[in-house]
């Protein structure tokens, strides 16, 4: 599975997750809108990207590499 399908999933439990926190759910609502599309991390200036990877729960020593990545496909 490729890495924007992972971060789709993670979003959606991290939406689950947080379904009573009004401010955490519409955090992960707006994410995952984001997330929809596939050139999401291409349309988003690089500060806005790495908040929403560090916002999925990615480590900050891969948030770099991750993104990168992603941006090259």
């Amino acid at each position: 599975m490729d890495k924007l399908n992972v971060l789709r999933e993670k979003a959606v439990q991290l939406l689950q997750q947080n379904a009573n926190d009004e401010r955490e759910r519409k955090k992960f609502e707006l994410i995952c809108e984001k997330l929809k599309d596939d050139s999401c991390f291409l349309n988003m200036d690089i500060e806005h990207s790495y908040a929403v990877l560090r916002d999925l729960g990615i480590e900050e020593s891969s948030v770099k590499a991750i993104y990168s990545d992603l941006i090259s496909r």
